[in-house]
């Protein structure tokens, strides 16, 4: 299994933090750069974090870039500079990040390596969030599917199931809904007579979509993610009655209806999929689209 090297240089990042770091980039170990002395072996990404405000390349971290950098052609590698408990990025630190980062990149050449920011602070988690979202998409997107076959592979998934998770909801107010679903023309269709999942689309359109296999195993491992946006269906527009023929209903039974059956139509922007099956063709199991 493939995991990820983290490794921090400073004591001033608390357990907090490096526990939050250990559970999003899992599975990963995460230790201090002095207590490092282990193989490389089985890591395939490396998150160097240092704090943004003790720049340099020092003794621990030098000595630690000789002994391994012949290991590194194969790594992944982030170096994330931390900002801790409200300190704000200015142009003095800018500047000095620049000359680090432009000597580690020296230092690392012909790694694949990029840089990168977190600003840690308890008072704004919904910031850090976002960062470490973004950050964690950006090393681990190592999809090497070719993007044309896995968007086959994804339609054949989504069209093998009919029934997913619908995820909506704003702030406070979260709904997960059980809802069968209706793939077509790279979207999925969703039909309900109501619910509190409207009231969360009323506020935000932006929805989560989980479409998996029940668990056989891990060499059965079959499952879509979907980030998107939901748009309403105009009731018996072009669109909803071609959405219906598909589903097999009775346009004419719904028309008869004293209440209607709305339609709901998830838009992919951002597709996540895992699957055994991928191993064995010789891909990742792991793939994503950004749409």
């Amino acid at each position: 299994m493939n995991r990820t090297l983290i490794l921090y240089d400073d004591e001033v990042f608390d357990n907090n933090l490096l526990d939050l770091l250990h559970k999003v980039f899992g599975p990963a170990s995460v230790q201090h750069l002095n207590n490092y002395h282990g193989e490389i072996g089985g890591i395939d990404k490396l998150v160097l974090t240092l704090n943004a405000y003790t720049l340099s390349v020092n003794k621990e971290l030098d000595a630690f870039i000789k002994e391994y950098k012949n290991q590194f052609a194969d790594i992944l590698i982030a170096v994330t500079y931390i900002f801790v408990d409200g300190d704000s990025r200015n142009e003095v630190t800018e500047k000095r990040i620049a000359l680090e980062w432009k000597e580690l990149s020296t230092r690392f050449s012909e790694c694949n390596i990029f840089c990168d920011y977190i600003h840690y602070s308890m008072d704004n988690n919904e910031k850090m969030a976002r960062e470490l979202r973004d950050l964690k998409r950006r090393l681990m997107d190592t999809s090497n599917m070719p993007q044309e076959l896995l968007e086959k592979e994804i339609a054949n998934i989504l069209k093998s199931h009919n029934t997913c998770t619908l995820c909506t909801g704003y702030g406070s107010n979260l709904r997960a809904t059980p809802i069968e679903y209706t793939y077509y023309n790279n979207n999925l269709y969703f039909l309900s007579e109501g619910g509190e999942k409207f009231i969360n689309l009323s506020v935000s359109p932006e929805v989560a979509v989980a479409v998996y296999q029940e668990y056989e195993g891990f060499d059965k491992l079959e499952g879509v993610q979907i980030e998107g946006v939901a748009t309403m269906v105009d009731l018996f527009s072009e669109e909803y009655n071609k959405v219906i023929v598909l589903r097999g209903l009775s346009l004419e039974h719904l028309k008869s209806m004293p209440v209607r059956l709305h339609m709901v139509k998830a838009i992919p922007k951002r597709i996540e999929v895992l699957c055994s099956k991928f191993k064995k063709e010789g891909y990742l199991a792991k793939q994503e689209i950004q749409k």
